[in-house]
């Protein structure tokens, strides 16, 4: 893995695989904490916006892209042939830049926000969730990004872009088949040019709090109950139910497994999923998605709540710490052997929101089991738990509609 320093500033990283697809992501440090005071969703109007601009050509290259908004940055990824790739670069470059949107597509993509904002003031578990993570993250609420985007700009959008939407405050990973020098000499000539802003340099960022720390500890407001939508198709009658934990990494993976004591006997339908968000270097947001047959909703819900409790107060035996750990080990590597997954840990590193993965996996061999049963104690009781029982009328449109796919 290659890592350069353009002259405008553009932190690029590049990689040559055997990767039958090229990867590409592009993060502007420009999130909800970049918006102005009584604009909240400036950014992921901004995000919206960039989007559909160029969407039909991007498509027709054989590529989908996908935007995020964070408290800190933005970030634009894409998966796609490698013969795309210099296009797509082009038409990446067009995207950010781009400010002159016209009113339609403004007020188009400002409706779209409100709509997206109004569905989690909907549902019970996603206002939680969402109050929760706006008192961590420091930034406001749905609420305040609804009431905030209405106030929203064509000027607001062109100072945003300009101050923030430039080299020096931008970090691009490119993952695939071809020579980084290659992609070093596209990225040149297609960003090489782009101007320079005053914000402060992101490639001067210090990697600060990372290193020889055995452990992370979370913010002391613990937990939060789901509230996504998990359907299965093939089960259309179990109930689907979702438990979120707000942990830190040293358990999150751990923790994902203890479903895996709860057997069809109890209730289950399959072995859950478990979705960890990474949402700052102390804290995460995980959860787990599982389905029930509706009349063992209350006995899975105790027997999760029970889990968590017993890990909470003994830990995990040295047996089970080992095999665990070890499998923990195994995901890891085959997780960085994936393009995406390796431009998204590089990313990662670069804005500083978690460690690398060979640093992860030193910290997963140091943590001990005192350490788990100690932070399992700290920080899953008193709130921590909440399985969301989806209710029927929300769930029979999805299932019939998979039904009649």
């Amino acid at each position: 893995m290659q890592r350069y320093v353009l002259d405008n500033g553009l932190v690029l990283w590049a990689h040559k695989g055997s990767f039958r697809r090229s990867h590409v992501i592009l993060c502007t440090k420009a999130g909800y904490a970049r918006d102005p005071p009584g604009k909240l969703g400036l950014a992921h109007l901004i995000e919206h916006l960039t989007i559909p601009e160029h969407l039909e050509t991007i498509e027709s290259l054989g590529c989908s892209v996908d935007g995020s908004t964070y408290r800190d940055y933005q970030t634009y990824e894409c998966t796609l042939p490698v013969r795309s790739l210099p296009r797509f670069l082009e038409i990446l470059r067009s995207h950010v830049t781009f400010s002159d949107h016209p009113d339609s597509h403004i007020e188009k993509e400002r409706n779209a926000l409100m709509l997206e904002g109004g569905k989690k003031l909907d549902c019970p578990s996603d206002r939680c969730e969402d109050l929760l993570n706006s008192m961590l993250e420091g930034v406001g609420s749905s609420q305040d990004e609804l009431r905030g985007v209405k106030r929203v700009t064509r000027t607001d959008i062109q100072d945003f872009k300009s101050r923030y939407c430039v080299a020096n405050n931008m970090v691009l990973v490119v993952v695939g088949k071809t020579d980084v020098t290659v992609v070093r000499d596209l990225a040149e000539r297609v960003f090489g040019d782009l101007c320079t802003g005053s914000v402060p340099a992101i490639s001067q960022l210090s990697m600060a709090g990372y290193g020889n720390k055995t452990e992370f500890v979370p913010s002391g407001l613990a937990y939060v109950a789901g509230g996504k939508y998990s359907i299965s198709p093939e089960h259309p009658e179990f109930v689907p139910l979702e438990c979120a934990v707000r942990t830190f990494h040293s358990i999150d993976l751990w923790t994902s497994r203890m479903f895996r004591e709860l057997r069809l006997a109890h209730g289950l339908v399959y072995t859950p999923t478990a979705n960890l968000e990474v949402q700052s270097a102390e804290s995460s947001l995980l959860s787990w998605q599982v389905s029930c047959f509706p009349q063992n909703v209350g006995r899975v819900q105790s027997l999760i709540h029970g889990q968590l409790e017993d890990l909470a107060s003994k830990g995990p035996s040295a047996a089970e710490w080992y095999r665990v750990r070890k499998a923990m080990l195994a995901e890891l590597q085959n997780d960085i052997c994936e393009a995406d997954e390796y431009a998204n840990y590089l990313l990662s590193h670069e804005l500083h929101r978690h460690p690398l993965p060979t640093e992860y996996a030193r910290l997963i061999r140091k943590v001990t089991q005192r350490k788990i049963r100690d932070a399992a104690g700290k920080h899953l009781v008193g709130g921590y738990h909440t399985v969301c029982v989806l209710p029927e009328q929300k769930i029979a449109r999805p299932f019939s509609h998979c039904a009649q796919e």
